[in-house]
C-alpha cells in the first residue's frame, strides 16, 4: 500500500513539475508571482495529496487486500481527473503562449 501511495504521489507530482516547466519554457514564470495563479496551479495536487493521505484510513482511492490484491476504488477517478486537468491546462497554456516558444 505504501508503494502505491508513493507511486501516485510522485507520478502526479511530475505533472506539477511539467506545468512549472511550461512556464519556464515560455518565459512566463513571472506570472507565478501571483498568489492566485500559484494557488490555482497547486490546488489540484493539494487535493490529490489529501486524498492519498486519507486513503490510509478509508481505502476509497485504492486498496490492497489478501483476497483481492490491488484494487482501484471509487475515488481513483479523482486521481485520473487531476492528471487530466494538468494535461489539458498544460496544452491550453502552450497553445495560448505559443508565440513565446518560437526560436527554441
Amino acid at each position: 500500500m505504501l508503494i502505491s501511495f508513493f507511486y501516485l504521489l510522485l507520478r502526479n507530482g511530475t505533472l506539477v513539475i511539467y506545468f512549472f516547466l511550461l512556464f519556464a519554457i515560455t518565459r512566463t514564470e513571472y506570472r507565478l508571482r501571483s498568489k492566485a495563479l500559484l494557488s490555482a496551479v497547486l490546488l489540484p495536487y493539494a487535493v490529490l495529496c489529501f486524498l492519498l493521505v486519507q486513503n490510509f484510513f478509508t481505502q476509497n482511492v485504492f486498496s490492497v487486500t489478501q483476497e483481492n490484491g490491488y484494487s482501484r476504488e471509487g475515488l481513483m477517478l479523482v486521481v485520473y481527473g487531476v492528471a487530466a486537468v494538468y494535461g489539458l491546462a498544460g496544452l491550453c497554456y502552450c497553445l495560448y503562449c505559443h508565440r513565446f516558444c518560437s526560436g527554441l
